[in-house]
């Protein structure tokens, strides 16, 4: 199952959905089957924040025939541990859909859905606002490649979304990591990079860190065997640069998705192929070394290799100790024209 925002959610049998709470030691509270609706098979997709602090809003997959899937949400009560009321639908048989993350806007007091859906034959990228009584505010759709999808999103802090996905390249069947700035409106693309091995690469989960770089994770292949998939680290600038790209064992699965903590990052998902598969949690500093070892030290390290991409920070590597970054004084140049401000950002 997957951790989010407090909540734990899971598929029993690949079947009925779950939903649980988990407290602070990890001791699961109590673990609810979403089965009223179990007609056809049913996982859950995401589980979102909502105003309340008593419900959730939880995004449910559903499997049609013929292999088309549609999308449900409902709003879950935790305190009676149940559902609220009926699910929405979003897509059907005729225009199959699938969301596979989502984040709360307050700005508009909505939600922000993102997957994809088929339009002519052809799988696109789609954003979707629900408001609070599950009613559709607006959606889009982008068209890149023969087929893609959104897979995450978070509010940019300048307005609009940073969205993780994938794309096929040239031709089907091959995908690459695929990063989206949205215009707030939803209609256009701000900007958007890709990055991807000779054999594969998806991203699977965004965040952004305090120092307002972004942090992909994902997969990549190393090889033609699923074996040969490995956990994707990929950090750009606020403005889709590519500052520095780690994979993480080789030897089958990935990332689903990652955290900020305060020196850095946690990353989730699992490890292993077949009846080996394992869940796995990864922490890392903010420059992807997931220990002073990963890190030669920083003896060996070159400070370029310390960069954070924030330009009101001194970055240093010291042997023995990890990277450093030291705001730099008020008043420091950090672009044409403006200076770094008391609080060490660059306006």
């Amino acid at each position: 199952g997957w951790i989010a925002a407090g909540v734990g959610v899971g598929v029993a049998d690949l079947e009925v959905p779950i939903v649980g709470r988990f407290g602070n030691s990890g001791v699961e509270a109590w673990v609810v089957p979403i089965n009223a609706f179990a007609a056809t098979k049913l996982s859950v997709a995401a589980v979102l924040e909502t105003p309340s602090i008593n419900t959730s809003a939880i995004v449910l997959r559903e499997q049609l025939s013929g292999g088309a899937f549609s999308t449900k949400v409902l709003i879950f009560d935790e305190t009676q541990k149940k559902p609220t009321g009926n699910p929405v639908s979003l897509g059907g048989q005729s225009d199959p859909s699938a969301v596979f993350g989502g984040v709360r806007e307050p700005a508009f007091q909505c939600w922000i859905l993102v997957g994809r859906h088929k339009v002519n034959g052809v799988w696109k990228a789609w954003i979707y606002r629900l408001n609070d009584s599950l009613i559709g505010g607006g959606d889009n759709d982008f068209a890149v490649a023969p087929s893609q999808s959104f897979h995450a999103v978070v509010l940019a802090p300048g307005g609009g979304y940073y969205i993780a996905g994938s794309h096929d390249k040239s031709s089907p069947g091959q995908e690459v990591a695929w990063l989206v700035h949205v215009s707030g409106d939803m209609k256009q693309i701000v900007w958007q990079q890709s990055w991807g091995t000779d054999t594969g690469a998806v991203a699977n989960g965004v965040v952004v860190s305090k120092a307002g770089d972004l942090l992909v994770t994902g997969f990549a292949s190393t090889g033609n065997n699923a074996a040969d998939t490995a956990g994707l680290a990929w950090r750009t600038s606020p403005f889709g640069a590519t500052l520095d790209v780690k994979l993480f064992a080789a030897g089958g699965g990935g990332f689903n998705g990652a955290g900020l903590l305060t020196d850095g990052y946690f990353f989730v998902g699992d490890s292993g192929v077949g009846s080996t598969r394992k869940a796995r949690f990864v922490r890392t500093t903010h420059w992807l070394h997931a220990s002073c070892a990963d890190a030669g030290g920083c003896a060996a390290l070159a400070t370029a290799a310390c960069n954070d991409g924030d330009p009101c920070t001194a970055d240093s590597c010291a042997p023995g100790k990890s990277c450093t970054a030291s705001p730099l004084p008020s008043g420091a140049p950090c672009a044409t024209g403006k200076v770094c401000s008391a609080s060490a950002k660059c306006p």
